[in-house]
């Protein structure tokens, strides 16, 4: 469901392998589309339900949506073996997605939909909470070395793909992930521990784990 109090929209997997339904009890609209060839292992929608992110059981690929009519907007890598995506993410300004899998690394990626482009192409101005950053600051997620070869040589989709641009590791468990404040990601593991990590908004790379908790001994000493 979408974060925003105010808005009411809910997203979940049709009874045909691979289609999603998208309810706006708000706009009383009723929409189904195809993401996805296999069946719909994950989903989520931004705050205020205008984007909607999915994943299937292969876990490769997460594609990203305009949820009142179901247009494709972007897709992005996880990585090129099948895994179980447990949870996907967006920032408060539809700027970033994350998501979590059982490969034991938290993927970030950069969203189109923060560029002025598509804010001039759809004409709908999505949440922008960090003051407007031009379209040439937005991070860039990363390609294949042969990305550029694509467009002279027919080569796979595959080398087309846009990877993280920022990553974060954590043991291999079954774990959320959620955005924090001032450029940082939150992740809760099966084992009860939480990390809080940072990442270069610009350079992106690997996060800089900034604390570590368990949870258990944290109850035990406030009780």
């Amino acid at each position: 469901m979408s974060s925003d109090p105010k808005i009411t929209v809910l997203a979940y997997p049709d009874k045909k392998e691979g289609y999603v339904r998208v309810n706006s009890f708000d706009k009383t609209s009723t929409t189904c589309f195809k993401a996805h060839e296999s069946t719909i292992a994950c989903l989520a929608l931004n705050s205020d339900g205008t984007l909607l992110a999915s994943a299937s059981d292969k876990g490769t690929l997460i594609r990203i949506f305009k949820a009142n009519d179901g247009s494709f907007l972007q897709e992005v890598r996880r990585g090129s073996e099948k895994a179980e995506i447990y949870s996907i993410s967006f920032d408060s300004g539809s700027k970033l997605l994350a998501c979590s899998s059982d490969r034991g690394t938290i993927h970030i990626f950069s969203l189109a939909t923060s560029h002025k482009k598509y804010k001039e192409q759809t004409k709908e101005e999505l949440p922008d909470e960090d003051g407007g950053k031009p379209d040439e600051e937005a991070p860039k997620n990363q390609k294949s070395i042969w990305d550029k070869m694509t467009k002279i040589i027919p080569l796979p989709k595959y080398f087309k793909s846009e990877w993280s641009f920022a990553q974060f590791k954590i043991p291999d468990l079954r774990s959320i992930c959620a955005f924090g404040p001032n450029n940082t990601i939150v992740v809760i593991s099966s084992d009860n521990k939480y990390y809080l990590a940072s990442f270069d908004p610009k350079s992106g790379g690997e996060c800089t784990k900034v604390s570590e908790y368990n949870l258990n001994k944290l109850n035990k000493e406030n009780i």
